[in-house]
């Protein structure tokens, strides 16, 4: 078709055809899969990353400076919109983003700086509040470089309004800093495209490392998001790479913004964790508790190459002791002989040297067989003990695998022959190989949709463009069958696309349902939940001490009694902590408190609605086009071969709308699902969370005598005030609604494509006597398509046969 002239013609039906062929033709994996990688700078995760991608360096490692360990990054293939390799494309925040920030800084900061450091009791607070305040003063600096009053003692004022000043000074900073952001203060996403890896690798130091020479703000601070579309084996069926910072090596606002990305865009979580430590790691507890319900786990453990033969001897079993003093004595042996060869090889000379240098060779040979057999036991054996005891620990929750990156990459570029058995042994293939699986369900499940629905409904709309010049009638039957067509025209677009289609209802009663469902069930009850929130905030103060209702009995605690530096504790740490003498609290789950069963029943019933929903939309559907169908079919006589070919094609476009609609539904229900966790639960990234957050901060700025009745003061007006359930209420809709419009947009223009093409069909498939259709009038070209749908219509064949056979 490419060569036909009124193919390119734009004006033509043939060209609409033509570039719907060149769409297809271009097939890309339409679903995809994100696998997330989080775990602690120092744990190998991006050097991981880099050894799956086969690139070195694109993932920036921790030692690369801080800047790295604070932005989400995802790799990911290249695409219709992203064509280029080495494409990187940045989102920045917005201002309300950049204030959040800002504010988290400054309070890491005050922790430290400010007379609240004196309540910090633990050492390990302490540590933790030290290591936050160097951070935030260091990405401070980043960001304002020439400032010369930016200092501690600026950032640690004291006084009742002191806060506030130094957040509008900061925030003047930040917005007369953004006017070096690329595109300007007001561009949101910023996409370059690099000609090599080392060109990638300078473009990202930009958007995620300080500027060489410190002259410039740094842009990493307000950097949201990073993709980076490659050309990678590993990337092109689906699969999307998302570096993720580990949660102790952000502030709060980062927290909450990295918590959402794993809980909303990540189908499979990859905690990575050294071998050595990973039994015994609590950041692994810490991100499967902040992960979603029912959320994939996976722990990949790094550096299984790091053993040492010597010390596992000591503490091995002994039959395993034996083997491995076996082996180190055998190797040993080897090289003391390999020494003496060598020696004599040397004052040899002519046939004495070769065959010396032969010997030598082989007793080498024989060495590097054995060290790789030790090498395996002891990578082997170690790898199957941390995998049960991890196992022992998470049980069902996560899959173990252990990798080196180190074996990786020494014998990724050897000879196949010698590499094989390490490249076996790091891990790295099967890991590789697991990460290609997550999106192979989905992406088999789009294959065959397209072999069997939406390759044969194009090939049905070629064909009918192609019948529309074999045959004609005469003005009076051509008449009764415009109007059939017509009225079938009118009725797809009436129940699909237009204002009052069914789609649209749809969307609109989804509205209504969530707004009666959540909205009004909030804005109801919020009093209520005020004064239980209320009540729960008196319990932490102490104040209803002599009520047992109110008051918390523990076995093996008793009724507990908060201590002021505890209150204050769990204040620093926004509602959610545990110490030496109380428990492991949400104090964003117990403000919530009857709330959560409430609407976790709202939430469910929209959830129904949705599927009842979308069932009934799904049969409607179905109703219509078997109507339409019938309509055209008795008028079949009129057209034997042209309408036979409309009718076909109209239950595969039937198939490929319902299609459609069916992903959409699924689509919504798995986001709602998603807002409802958000909801119902306490967790960093949840709404009652960031409706709290104000509060905290406010609370850890108190300091000094008399701090612990102003901070319980000010808890309490936070929660006694109307306001507090109406912004929960608020950002929820927010969300909701956004979400919705944006799932309808994509469904409605999927739609309108599939009625645009079968409004094309249904027009092509009228010719009266005198008239000459498009294909008429180009007869060499039309069987030049015929032939090539013929073709196209035996490599389908073979293609659903093979498609058959997998499913």
């Amino acid at each position: 078709m490419s060569g036909n002239a009124l193919a390119h013609d734009n004006t033509s039906d043939l060209s609409k055809l033509y570039e719907k062929t060149r769409e297809a033709s271009r097939l890309a994996y339409p679903a995809t899969r994100t696998v997330g990688f989080i775990g602690d700078s120092g744990v190998g995760k991006s050097s991981l990353i880099n050894s799956l991608l086969d690139q070195e360096g694109l993932a920036r490692s921790s030692g690369d400076g801080a800047a790295c360990t604070t932005v989400v990054t995802e790799f990911r293939s290249v695409n219709d919109t992203y064509p280029e390799n080495y494409t990187v494309v940045a989102d920045f925040m917005d201002n309300d983003e950049i204030r959040e920030l800002l504010e988290e800084l400054l309070s890491s900061i005050r922790k430290y700086y400010t007379e609240a450091f004196r309540e910090v009791r633990t050492s390990e607070e302490q540590e933790n509040i030290i290591v936050a305040a160097k951070r935030a003063w260091d990405t401070l600096k980043s960001l304002f470089p020439h400032e010369r009053n930016l200092d501690i003692d600026f950032l640690a004022q004291e006084g009742d309004e002191a806060v506030a000043a130094i957040m509008r000074t900061l925030l003047e900073w930040a917005m007369a800093g953004l006017d070096t952001r690329p595109g300007g203060r007001d561009n949101l996403q910023y996409t370059v495209v690099s000609h090599h890896a080392d060109q990638c690798m300078k473009h990202l130091d930009r958007l995620m490392a300080n500027d060489d020479d410190g002259n410039n703000p740094a842009l990493w601070p307000f950097v949201k998001l990073v993709r980076v579309y490659l050309r990678s084996p590993v990337l092109r069926t689906g699969l999307v790479l998302a570096d993720l910072p580990g949660f102790r090596d952000l502030n709060y606002a980062r927290v909450r913004a990295t918590e959402r990305y794993l809980r909303h865009s990540c189908d499979e979580v990859f905690i990575v964790s050294n071998i050595m430590r990973c039994t015994t790691d609590q950041s692994i507890g810490d991100i499967i508790r902040r992960c979603a319900r029912g959320q994939p786990i996976r722990i990949v453990c790094t550096r299984s190459e790091d053993v040492n033969s010597e010390e596992t001897a000591r503490t091995a079993a002994a039959a395993d002791a034996v083997r491995i003093r076996n082996m180190n004595n055998q190797i040993r042996q080897l090289d003391s002989r390999i020494m003496q060869i060598g020696t004599r090889r040397r004052k040899a000379h002519g046939s004495r040297m070769q065959s010396l240098a032969a010997e030598e060779s082989n007793l080498r040979d024989q060495k590097e067989t054995l060290e790789l057999q030790l090498m395996k036991f002891l990578v082997i054996r170690r790898n199957t003990s941390v995998t049960n005891s991890l196992l022992h620990a998470w049980g069902d929750m996560a899959r173990i695998l252990c990798v080196s990156n180190k074996l990786y990459s020494d014998h990724r570029e050897d000879d196949p022959r010698q590499a094989n058995e390490y490249l076996a042994l790091s891990g790295i293939q099967e890991l590789r190989r697991y990460c290609q699986s997550v999106p192979a369900d989905a992406q088999f499940r789009a294959t065959v949709s397209y072999l069997q629905h939406e390759v044969p409904a194009l090939l049905g709309s070629i064909t009918q463009w192609v019948l529309a010049g074999t045959s004609s009638m005469t003005m009076a039957r051509a008449e009764v069958l415009r109007r059939v067509l017509t009225e079938a025209e009118s009725t797809l677009k009436g129940s699909t696309t237009r204002d009052g289609s069914h789609v649209h209802s749809l969307q609109s009663s989804l509205r209504r349902k969530f707004s009666d469902a959540i909205t009004q069930q909030i804005r109801r009850s919020r009093l209520d939940w005020r004064d239980d929130a209320v009540e729960a905030s008196l319990e932490w103060a102490n104040v209803s001490g002599t009520h047992s209702t109110l008051r918390i009995f523990v076995p093996d605690f008793g009724y507990l009694q908060w201590h002021h530096m505890t209150y204050a504790a769990f204040c620093r740490n926004y509602g959610t902590y545990e110490t030496a003498k109380q428990p492991y609290r949400c104090w964003n789950e117990e403000i919530l408190g009857s709330g959560i069963d409430q609407l976790s029943l709202a939430w469910d019933s929209v959830l129904n609605w949705l599927g009842e929903e979308g069932k009934k939309i799904e049969d409607e559907i179905s109703r219509i086009f078997q109507g339409v169908h019938d309509s055209i079919h008795e008028q079949r006589d009129l057209a034997p071969e042209n309408l036979g070919n409309l009718l076909l094609n109209l239950r595969m476009r039937r198939t490929c709308i319902l299609d459609a609609v069916h992903c959409s539904i699924e689509r919504l229900i798995d986001d709602t699902e998603k807002i409802m966790d958000d909801t119902v639960s306490g967790h960093a990234s949840s709404y009652i969370a960031g409706v709290m957050r104000p509060v905290y901060n406010h609370c850890m700025q108190q300091s000094g005598t008399g701090s612990d009745s102003r901070r319980k003061q000010t808890m309490n007006r936070h929660l006694s005030s109307r306001s507090l359930f109406q912004d929960f209420a608020d950002n929820i809709a927010l969300d909701y609604e956004e979400m919705i419009d944006e799932a309808f947009e994509q469904l409605n223009q999927k739609l309108s494509e599939e009625v645009a093409t079968i409004t094309r069909d249904l027009h092509a498939t009228v010719t009266v006597e005198g008239e000459i259709s498009e294909a008429g009038q180009h007869p060499e070209c039309t069987e030049g398509v015929k032939r090539g749908v013929e073709t196209c219509q035996t490599a389908l064949a073979n293609a659903q046969t093979i498609v058959l056979g997998l499913s």
